[in-house]
């Protein structure tokens, strides 16, 4: 195949391409495009920036929720007489 001048100097660089997870799509477009809709359900409509909050409260939550069964599971483990590998 021959190469054109719209195919040259599109090698994957930092310039040019970065893997995105899905938090990390929210948060770009919470802070290129803050007030733009980004959920419509409804008569609900929730921005980019909402969306984005939204989402780092349920990680902080689910994250702490993760922490105290550790937790849980460390002290029940040592009450039981067994070593926690924590």
């Amino acid at each position: 195949m021959k190469s054109s001048i719209f195919t040259q100097g599109l090698d994957k660089n930092p310039a040019n391409y970065v893997a995105q997870s899905t938090l990390t799509f929210i948060e770009r477009a919470a802070l290129v495009y803050p007030q733009r809709p980004a959920v419509i359900h409804g008569s609900v409509t929730r921005t980019w920036s909402e969306t984005y909050a939204r989402c780092r409260h349920y990680q902080s939550a689910k994250l702490l929720s993760q922490l105290r069964r550790v937790e849980h599971n460390h002290y029940r483990s040592n009450f039981c007489g067994l070593r926690s590998c924590i």
